[in-house]
């Protein structure tokens, strides 16, 4: 972008101010061409404060979704309670976008609708300025405190993961009542608009198989969603007449005669079920949105940034313009050149929230997190028993240069999430063949890493059911997504596709590194052991 384009915009004293208003409370960065931060923090208190930056090349401002009490307060590196204590509160935003312009605009009124929907009526929509849009809103539309895992909590402290939750949660309700998956018409129905899978696998850039995820018919099952379907069929041919079972071996006929008795007897097909419930109820195919539009709120982390409202856009050189939510699914790009801009929309307008109108919103967002928390041990406990016969304790500790990537990221620490994480590394260490000393020792020093440490009385809690005489149960298994994906800390590597649960991984490739090992060298060194005990057993008995 030229600099004599972004100084004549930013010259304008109603652009100057609208990005002056926007900036109260809020940490600010401003971009220096394409890929240039300036420094963090930074605040806007002044309008002139724009023009000088402009005159220094700024091309872009950003601001964080976070209200601060003083942002120049913020210290890089700062411990979770100190951003807690330094937080005012954060504004909900949800960053969509998508490469296919059309989808983009439907995924954002579908996600507006369902705010309306949950009584949300001080919603602020902007078009980015280049592929897709921000949705808004206000701090002052959201409760006080919310019921947590860890009991009641300020709200204004349960950042970021308050707005992943909600993200999260649209995303469910959007699929579950805004979609339909046409497999006959290979095809998918956004609120009454089809999209046939080839369609969506351009935008996507994916195959049609990932585009999909599958949940089970069982009300009761809390196994979450599978990315592929898990369900497998068996063929047999069951007489009925002599009890001889004849396996399916790829016959063209449905019927067969009986190898024993000679009847006719058919074909029968069997599924197996759901893995974790065994119910055979079947599994609902769903579109996985995040596999065909991007929702950054899903990964936000604290002070995070987003693109201020009326601020160009490098790529495109189009401003981030605030538009009314009726006019999403009509709205044209060359409404935002800079020549053309107004000011009839605010983004985010505090001045209309009603207290609590988000309410809604977010009890159900974090309850549907806590019913599942309510059900996740039980369930993991039962399905661990099943998989406890498959996973054979090693004879000794495999050694962390054999843990799969989610251990892995689970050890360098964790900002979210670390009770279960914790949950995760006891189980695993312990299928893997640890010492309890040893587990204890690696604990703690993950702990330590750990941005914000467990408190150390529930550190020793955990670590206590080391003491009692229980056989070891093996972590959740890798499609859990309560655990790894929700954690974020799957990150799979070739290997991965192979096994079900990290602790199948840790086994299996330490057994392939056993046997690389030269069977020769075994040899050698049993005959030099022997050698030596020869030599000591002579010198014993000169002496």
């Amino acid at each position: 972008m030229f600099i004599a384009t972004s100084l004549s915009y930013y010259k304008r004293p109603d652009v100057r101010r609208a990005i002056v208003q926007e900036a109260e409370d809020k940490e600010v960065s401003v971009m220096f061409g394409p890929e240039k931060f300036g420094k963090r923090p930074d605040v806007l208190t002044y309008e002139n404060d724009v023009l000088e930056l402009a005159k220094k090349k700024a091309s872009s401002f950003h601001c964080s979704e976070e209200l601060w009490h003083n942002p120049l307060n913020i210290v890089t590196g700062m411990k979770r309670h100190e951003l807690d204590e330094l937080r005012k509160g954060w504004d909900f935003i949800l960053d969509v976008d998508c490469p296919d312009w059309e989808f983009s605009k439907l995924i954002t009124h579908l996600f507006v609708k369902t705010l309306q929907v949950h009584g949300i009526t001080s919603i602020g929509v902007k078009f980015s300025g280049n592929k897709g849009f921000h949705i808004v809103v206000p701090f002052e539309a959201f409760p006080e405190s919310i019921e947590t895992s860890d009991g009641r909590v300020a709200l204004k402290d349960v950042f970021p993961e308050g707005p992943r939750k909600l993200a999260t949660y649209i995303l469910s309700y959007v699929t579950a009542n805004f979609t339909k998956t046409d497999l006959k018409q290979r095809s998918v129905v956004f609120d009454g608009r089809p999209f046939s899978f080839d369609q969506l696998q351009k935008v996507a850039k994916k195959s049609s198989n990932s585009l999909f995820g599958y949940k089970c018919l069982n009300d009761a099952c809390t196994s979450g969603v599978f990315d592929q379907n898990p369900a497998r069929e068996k063929k047999y041919f069951p007489c009925s007449h002599c009890g001889t079972i004849t396996p399916f071996r790829n016959q063209q006929e449905d019927i067969i005669s009986c190898p024993t008795c000679s009847k006719l007897v058919k074909l029968e097909v069997e599924s197996s079920g759901c893995p974790v419930c065994k119910s055979r109820a079947g599994f609902d195919q769903f579109i996985n949105l995040l596999s065909v539009v991007e929702v950054d709120t899903v990964l936000i982390a604290s002070r995070h940034l987003y693109r201020m409202p009326y601020s160009l856009h490098e790529k495109s050189g189009l401003i981030s313009l605030p538009i009314g939510t009726e006019e999403i699914l009509s709205f044209e790009k060359k409404r935002a050149d800079p020549q053309l801009v107004s000011f009839d929309v605010p983004f985010i307008n505090r001045s209309i929230c009603r207290q609590d109108e988000a309410k809604e919103l977010v009890t159900e967002a974090f309850s549907q997190e806590l019913q599942s928390l309510r059900h996740i041990h039980a369930d993991i406990d039962q399905q661990a028993i099943r998989d406890r016969k498959k996973i054979e304790l090693p004879s000794m500790a495999i050694p962390e240069e054999f843990f799969p990537p989610c251990i892995k990221n689970i050890l360098k620490g964790m900002e979210d999430g670390k009770k279960r994480a914790l949950f995760v590394l006891i189980n695993f260490l312990r299928v893997s063949g640890w010492e309890k000393d040893a587990i204890e020792e690696l604990t703690y020093a993950w702990n330590e890493r750990n941005p914000e440490p467990l408190k150390e009385q529930y550190l020793k809690g955990q670590l206590s059911q080391l003491k009692k005489e229980k056989a070891p149960l093996p972590p959740p298994n890798c499609n859990n997504k309560d655990y790894y994906k929700s954690l974020l800390i799957c990150t799979p590597d070739e290997f991965c596709p192979k096994i079900r649960n990290p602790a199948m991984y840790a086994k299996r490739k330490s057994e392939l590194a056993s046997k690389r090992t030269p069977k020769r060298s075994g040899k050698k060194q049993e005959k030099t052991s022997k050698k030596d005990e020869k030599s000591k057993n002579k010198t014993i008995k000169e002496n």
